[in-house]
């Protein structure tokens, strides 16, 4: 008991929270390469507002910047090439991209990472749609999606993998080496809003 004349709160700590608390220390062992931009998005911009006026969609700008990177990454696919050992390099075709979208768990907000297969062959209206429906927002019509299913199981494994012990989830962690658990799991890039 702390013998503080100030009045405070004992809160637990969220278990959703320890995952990314692992994440950040895997990556701090990790080669990072840091750069600094500006795009000017204004065109963008207006082309979604665009969008909005002649057909009622209401485009997502994460998901219009994802499609900007697939396009990117489609003509450059080296740049989201995944080791495998020590002399390869594993360079998919399809661009898969990981967008953190923020869900609502008791009274935290907290981002969960959604990947969205194939962005690279998709509309922008169609990555919006997945945007949304991982939002838990209801969509006109209900989606079909690629791995939807396997998505809800994992947020379901998700629930317990926090309570394992550091040694068990150092376990699972290493198949992080390995580029095709890697793509299936977490995709080949990131975006984030």
């Amino acid at each position: 008991m702390d013998d503080s004349a100030d009045p405070y709160e004992v809160v637990p700590f969220p278990r959703n929270r320890i995952i990314l608390i692992d994440n950040m220390e895997l990556s701090a062992h990790k080669h990072h390469v840091k750069g600094l931009f500006e795009l000017d998005v204004a065109e963008g911009r207006r082309i979604i507002q665009s969008q909005k006026e002649k057909t009622g969609s209401d485009i997502s700008f994460t998901a219009w910047i994802a499609k900007c990177v697939a396009q990117a990454v489609t003509e450059h696919k080296h740049v989201h090439a995944l080791r495998k050992g020590k002399k390869e390099l594993i360079i998919f075709d399809d661009v898969d991209i990981s967008i953190p979208v923020e869900k609502r768990h008791r009274r935290e907000t907290t981002p969960y990472p959604t990947v969205i297969r194939k962005v690279n062959e998709k509309s922008v209206l169609d990555i919006t749609e997945e945007i949304r429906l991982a939002q838990g927002k209801e969509s006109d019509e209900q989606l079909e999606i690629e791995g939807l299913e396997k998505r809800s199981l994992t947020m379901r494994l998700s629930k317990y993998f926090p309570s394992f012990p550091r040694f068990l989830r150092n376990i699972v962690y290493r198949q992080l080496k390995n580029p095709f658990f890697v793509k299936k799991t977490l995709g080949t890039v990131m975006v984030t809003s």
